[in-house]
């Protein structure tokens, strides 16, 4: 089977990425030949890739092939010439992109974003042939899908960044996501809640939804006491020599600093001062204790921003566990 899968951005750090990283390297392992159309620049990365180009207007690029990559089929990945602006829901940093928020984008900006994304899908499912199309994020995967391959030929992908950090804020977004669910073929997301908050906001998509659970990757994680679980992850973070370039603990003073004095820019330097990719050097202890605790533990992995409710989680007169 040839499977088509759109994504706006990388294929690293958001969970929308991850997600879409996870399905290309499963169904790949299954046998199928794959082409990934996101903005992920370091294709040789992903043990699932076998070659990487990039798609317009006129067509697919020749491809470059990806050393040591000979299996039966195909993972390819083509990046769709955009240009310099990058439309995200949350602000974070893209390599060679300037980063704007969906609700800050004008009329232009979000026309010409969306027109040269059609343009490349169309160019990339012509010289693909897929038999499936899977679009992520009701706006902009299944808008972009719309447009460029017909009703009924694709299938929308909810997340739920789309919902609560465009659809829900504007109009536009939400008639654009209505144009885009109205004419897939079937509206797939992850739990029953995300899917009842896309029929709240595009009541038209009743009827045509479908949980499909993320899963579990059995082959990455398994079922081990939280104790064992903690010493051992903090053992491997040990012995990772890429955390020392992490976030030192001495910064903790100066954000605090910061925050107190609402000092944005000051935050944002802040953030260049190591290397957001690997772990802090200070995490084995941080997991040390915690693994100490006998008590009940929450935990969170994400962003610390409002919209991910995590202030809602409150079990209790609880001290925290990790020092600080």
């Amino acid at each position: 089977m040839r499977v088509l899968l759109w994504h706006g951005w990388l294929l690293e750090g958001s969970g929308s990425n991850v997600y879409t990283s996870r399905v290309a390297g499963v169904l790949r392992r299954w046998g199928h030949d794959v082409l990934l159309v996101c903005q992920e620049p370091h294709a040789d990365r992903f043990d699932f890739l076998d070659a990487w180009g990039t798609v317009g207007p006129d067509g697919v690029s020749p491809l470059t092939a990806l050393p040591g990559r000979h299996r039966p089929g195909a993972g390819i990945l083509v990046r769709p010439d955009i240009g310099t602006l990058l439309p995200v829901f949350v602000v974070d940093e893209y390599e060679g992109f300037e980063v704007k928020r969906f609700p800050d984008l004008s009329d232009p900006e979000l026309s010409s974003y969306l027109e040269r994304n059609v343009l490349a899908l169309r160019a990339a499912a012509s010289w693909f042939n897929p038999d499936a199309v899977i679009a992520g994020h009701a706006v902009p995967g299944a808008v972009v899908a719309a447009r460029a391959l017909g009703r009924g030929s694709f299938t929308g992908k909810i997340h739920g960044s789309d919902l609560e950090y465009a659809i829900r804020l504007q109009p536009r977004y939400r008639e654009l996501a209505a144009e885009g669910l109205d004419a897939a073929r079937v509206v797939v997301g992850g739990t029953t809640d995300v899917l009842a908050r896309t029929v709240e906001l595009i009541p038209s998509a009743a009827g045509k939804t479908r949980v499909i659970p993320p899963g579990v990757d059995v082959d990455v994680f398994r079922p081990i006491s939280r104790r064992a679980g903690l010493e051992q992850t903090a053992a491997k973070l040990r012995s990772d020599p890429e955390t020392v370039r992490g976030r030192p603990p001495d910064l903790d003073e100066v954000v605090l600093e910061a925050v107190e004095r609402r000092e944005a820019q000051v935050l944002d330097d802040l953030a260049h001062r190591y290397d957001q990719s690997v772990p802090d050097p200070g995490s084995p202890e941080g997991l040390l204790a915690l693994a100490a605790h006998e008590g009940p533990l929450v935990g969170y992995l994400g962003k610390l921003i409002p919209q991910k409710g995590v202030e809602l989680v409150w079990i209790g007169p609880m001290r925290p566990a990790w020092p600080g």
